[in-house]
């Protein structure tokens, strides 16, 4: 009777045995497909290769960005007619030429820092709808286009496909974040075209108050005044202000016409011997910002209310 029972006893814990090993068994075939299958679906491979070859300013036709995703959602196009680039889209207007070379600088320079191949899902990288899409078109009729998604966890760098191929590179986020600031920055430009050495007076206004600068030589020294009347303060500084005044851009527009009813709370007034330069500014209108127009009248833009008001700081 006992053996029957010790037999029994011997046989239950070989079951439990076999359970328990047949588990272990499948556990560890499941945790090495696993590593194998993450292995072989993400292969990295370390490259520095061009992602775009034989590229210039003279052989690009045209420029193209299109943002889906993101702070800054629309469209780019900038077009090279017969040498001269302009900004198409989002307005017909001229471009700024250092931002260009920035951009097309950037793009020559453009490396494949990092490639992973066999992927199937891009969603994890920001590009199964990406942020961005850059298309290239050349004079001999071909056309270059690669996708943009999220960046790495440091920030470094973007992930990038090629919308025909199934691999991610990683590209360096100096050589690429032009494309995800304001299309704006392609627009922007000087207010201020008066050579900065050239001006001789500047004139603030201030609502009601007006404060009248001068550009004056004394004992072959060149000082700025504050004008009162007929009397003058020396304003040891101003040579800085004067700067800030310069550094002042056309970048952020709100309306491409200026209308009848703008009205100007503050000026800035540039004075040569033979041109004059105006900035008007009208009242705050959101997050600090003011809404202004140039002499030109050629559209409102919006420019940070702390950039205009250390240029008003003065004593009465």
């Amino acid at each position: 009777m006992f053996k029957s029972i010790e037999g029994a006893v011997n046989k239950r814990i070989k079951r439990q045995i076999f359970q328990i090993s047949a588990l272990i068994f499948v556990l560890a075939v499941l945790v090495i497909s696993y590593i194998l299958k993450n292995t072989f679906d993400k292969i990295k491979i370390k490259e520095n290769r061009k992602v775009f070859e034989n590229i210039n300013e003279r052989n690009i036709v045209s420029i193209g960005v299109i943002r889906g995703r993101g702070r800054f959602e629309g469209t780019l196009l900038l077009t090279n007619v017969e040498g001269k680039w302009k900004v198409i889209l989002p307005v017909n207007d001229e471009i700024n030429e250092e931002k260009l070379k920035t951009l097309i600088d950037n793009l020559t320079s453009l490396e494949k820092v990092e490639v992973l191949t066999n992927l199937t899902d891009y969603s994890q990288y920001g590009l199964e709808k990406p942020l961005v899409k850059l298309s290239l078109a050349f004079t001999d009729g071909e056309k270059k286009e690669i996708e943009l998604g999220e960046r790495t966890v440091d920030k470094n760098f973007v992930y990038t496909k090629l919308p025909e191929k199934n691999e991610i590179f990683l590209v360096n986020i100096s050589n690429v974040e032009i494309l995800f600031e304001d299309f704006n920055v392609f627009r922007e430009k000087e207010i201020f075209k008066i050579p900065i050495d050239s001006v001789e007076k500047v004139e603030l206004k201030k609502q009601k108050k007006k404060f009248v600068i001068i550009f004056r030589i004394e004992n072959n020294k060149k000082n700025w005044y504050l004008q009162k009347g007929k009397e003058y303060k020396l304003l040891p500084d101003f040579n800085e202000k004067l700067v800030d005044i310069y550094s002042i851009l056309i970048n952020s527009f709100v309306m491409e016409k200026v209308g009848d009813n703008f009205k100007s709370y503050y000026e800035i007034k540039l004075i040569s011997k033979d041109k004059t330069n105006s900035l008007y500014i009208s009242s705050e209108i959101s997050a600090g910002k003011w809404i202004c127009r140039s002499d030109e009248k050629e559209g409102l833009f919006l420019v940070d209310k702390s950039e205009l008001k250390k240029i008003f700081e003065f004593e009465d």
